[in-house]
């Protein structure tokens, strides 16, 4: 949760969300193959690391055109705790770019994300897994 993107982003079986607290709206951000164990999520980034094969998904989250009435994944979501599913094509802010991989190994037990300081592009991050 940073000041530019104030959403929570979490998993739950193979898909991964984003909560807004302020709103208490939450949206599926991706569904996954894999149940993912970690995640992070910083710079428009979300990276999650599963069990088998070094699972790895590096999902590039972005502000969706008002317009636009694009999403991935599975669009079902269930309510908890008065948690609400953002339908309105205004407050869909979520058109993720998803990219899957297995690095190899068994495990990635943590995601972290930094951005070099000398940077000048939002696509210069780097995942380090572990």
């Amino acid at each position: 949760m940073t000041i530019d993107d104030p959403a929570l982003y979490y998993p739950t079986d193979n898909n991964v969300y984003s909560l807004n607290p302020a709103t208490r709206k939450r949206e599926i951000v991706a569904a996954l193959p894999f149940g993912p164990r970690c995640i992070g999520a910083k710079y428009g980034w979300v990276c999650a690391g599963g069990v088998e094969n070094g699972q790895f998904a590096s999902i590039r989250v972005r502000q969706q055109e008002k317009n636009s009435d694009q999403r991935r994944g599975d669009g079902e979501v269930e309510e908890r705790e008065g948690a609400t599913e953002s339908t309105s094509r205004s407050q869909r802010r979520i058109s993720p770019d998803i990219k899957i991989s297995q690095l190899g190994g068994l495990i990635v037990n943590s995601v972290t994300l930094h951005r070099p300081p000398s940077s000048k592009s939002d696509d210069d991050v780097l995942a380090v897994l572990t």
